[in-house]
């Protein structure tokens, strides 16, 4: 993920057009082969399934399953720490070998249907190649946390981070995912896996969704288009988005392969057990929503089906196992990094003192922000069609989705008080989105059967068809303007200069090979962690191993603390640097008087740990202090 280990980019921006080119073009076509080994690896699952249910699938449903497969082996290497560079770069390879079947097939199109269908993707063609390069990052998110998770995943082929709020708060498979694009590039291609890749991986779940529309595969286009690319969804950082969206719709996609099924075979079980257990690695609130979507779908199958009640809950429990069987390795990781096997259950290394989601309200406020926010349009427009649908009580895939949405929308709404609206959509969209998507797609195809012409008047077929067409280029135009604009403004920028990359190397060099080192800096990902043991904090007191870090107690608890976790160095930034984004002690002092309750609630937190890091800077030897930079050496005895 740095320069320094894939391109030897050092030269001023100015200087780097040329080669910024040949870079873009180069992950441009390696997120392409990423998709392609999505759909072989997924291919080697189908063929893994016995029976009937080998029967061929669309390469959209081919991705999903090939990004299951991948998290669920993900989890596996992380676990025994055995990820590089050179496997990922090889399981890319390997996958996309398998694919070829369906890269021919699309050059096998009539010439006409293929560039059509090329000119209606335009706009999903745009989105992808304004994934590849820089976006505007979000600093208090990507720099501290996700862009160092993805470095340090490769660097020493696991991820163990006891003292970040990340961390815990996922298994850390978006993070694997991640780690594809991160074995041939760097953060500035960071958002391709979830902006770029996992859009085109959902906009094939979509497509293959309306297959049997054969005689209008135009149409079909249409229809994905608008409802992938161009339905709003709200994103933030470069965390599972539209990974998320992938996999959910993967999941509704798959269970409505059984609606005319007698039975689910064992093959199958454990397809599914992998689908949830993948969908949970990416966030812990996934994975609520993916085993509720199954427990209600086992509840409606097996109802229709009229088996007996103890086959019901054989196999709902054969399910369960399997899921936790895939799940498990992440599990493992997770309560050796952050204390706990499944957050936020069990808290794990979350600190209770820190309380980072519910604001302490009385019942009536509580229910007055809940109310404000479940019924604001942003959320309505997704869940309120599922009314309608459960008074229609058609398709128990789409109807099982979008009754585990609804609670896990409601559940996530009751809970972060401290949040917003626009936060709250954003955490819920992936399975919100998903079930709306999945809903529309049921009611098209029974209201659109558009196979023959003896199935709807053709002229009204055309009109159809021109309006949706036409919805899609005032929509889509508008949207791909917007994309074009942010890759002409990113095309020359990076998210780090190499002077300031170069300047974390020569602070480095300052530490003893090996040692362990607690970081507090603006961007941990120039870090080498192949280096030094470095953990990473990068919310001041909502997590930390143990009985907790202290707080209020003054520098030498901090000391004696850290040095009771090997932790022999600490290095931290200048904190009265107002540029910086997050570790900025006149940020925090503003936070903690203004009337934003999330950030007024962590300001003391962070304030504290500034002024004992800077007491430990006077107190105990400084082996580095240039360019704004502190090395803290915590080996000398303890002050008495």
């Amino acid at each position: 993920m740095t320069h320094s280990r894939n391109f030897p980019i050092r030269s001023p921006v100015s200087e780097l057009r040329p080669l910024m080119t040949v870079i873009y073009a180069y992950q441009f076509f390696w997120g392409i082969l990423i998709l392609a080994a999505f759909v072989g690896w997924g291919r080697i699952v189908q063929n893994s399934l016995g029976g009937d249910q080998r029967e061929p699938v669309d390469w959209g449903l081919a991705a999903g399953w090939g990004m299951m497969a991948s998290l669920v082996i993900g989890g596996f290497l992380s676990a025994l720490g055995i990820v590089s560079r050179e496997l990922l770069i090889g399981f890319v390879m390997g996958g996309a070998v398998f694919a070829y079947r369906d890269v021919y097939g699309f050059f096998t199109l009539n010439t006409r249907t293929a560039w059509l269908t090329v000119l209606l993707c335009f706009p999903l063609i745009v989105r992808y190649a304004s994934a590849v390069h820089f976006h505007g990052m979000s600093c208090a998110d990507d720099d501290i946390a996700y862009f160092p998770m993805i470095v340090k995943l490769l660097d020493t082929g696991t991820l163990i981070e006891p003292f970040s709020l990340r961390r815990l708060a996922g298994y850390g498979g978006h993070t694997f995912l991640q780690a594809f694009v991160g074995a041939t590039g760097d953060e500035n291609n960071a958002y391709l896996l979830d902006r770029g890749v996992a859009l085109l991986v959902a906009f094939g779940l979509v497509i293959g969704a309306f297959d049997d529309l054969r005689q209008n595969r135009l149409l079909a286009v249409t229809l994905a288009v608008l409802l992938v690319v161009l339905l709003p969804f709200p994103l933030l950082n470069s965390a599972s988005h539209l990974t998320g969206l992938a996999l959910f719709l993967t999941l509704f996609r798959t269970l409505s392969r059984h609606l005319d099924r007698r039975s689910i075979g064992h093959a199958e079980i454990w397809l599914l057990g992998g689908l949830v257990a993948a969908t949970g690695s990416l966030r812990a609130h996934y994975l609520l929503v993916a085993a509720l979507t199954i427990i209600v779908f086992w509840l409606i199958f097996y109802r229709t089906q009229k088996e007996k009640i103890a086959t019901y809950l054989y196999r709902l429990g054969y399910l369960g196992l399997a899921s936790l069987v895939c799940l498990a390795p992440w599990m493992v990781l997770l309560q050796i990094s952050s204390g706990t096997f499944l957050y936020p259950v069990f808290s794990g290394n979350h600190q209770p003192e820190f309380q980072n989601y519910s604001a302490p309200l009385d019942f009536i406020s509580h229910l007055k922000v809940f109310l404000e926010t479940i019924f604001h349009a942003r959320l309505a427009l997704f869940w309120m069609p599922a009314l309608v649908f459960l008074f229609l009580r058609k398709n128990a895939a789409a109807l099982s989705l979008y009754a585990a949405s609804i609670f896990g929308t409601v559940a996530i709404t009751w809970i972060f008080t401290y949040s917003d609206v626009e936060n709250i959509h954003r955490y819920v969209a992936p399975f919100l989105n998903a079930a709306f998507i999945g809903t529309l797609m049921v009611f098209i195809k029974a209201s659109l059967p558009l196979d023959s012409a003896s199935s709807l008047d053709l002229k009204i077929r055309r009109y159809a068809n021109g309006a949706l067409v036409g919805v899609m280029v005032i929509v889509g135009g508008l949207m791909m303007v917007k994309d074009v604009q942010r890759m002409i403004t990113h095309w020359d920028r990076v998210a780090l200069s190499g002077s300031l990359r170069d300047q974390y190397a020569e602070m480095q060099k300052s530490i003893p090979t090996g040692a362990k080192v607690l970081a507090m800096v603006n961007y941990p990902y120039a870090l080498d962690y192949r280096q030094h043991d470095i953990v990473n904090i990068d919310v001041p007191g909502a997590a930390s191993p143990g009985q907790g870090m202290p707080f209020n107690q003054g520098p030498q608890k901090l000391k004696a603390y850290l040095q009771a976790y090997s932790i022999s160095h600490l290095i931290f930034d200048d904190l009265n640097d107002r540029a910086a984004c997050l570790y900025n002690r006149a940020l925090w002092q503003y936070h903690r008087d203004a009337e934003i309750a999330a950030w007024q609630y962590g300001a003391p937190f962070y304030l504290d740990f500034m002024d004992n890091v800077e007491a430990l800077a006077r107190s105990e030897r400084i082996v580095y202090r240039k360019n704004g930079f502190h090395v803290v050496a915590l080996n000398s005895p303890l002050l008495k």
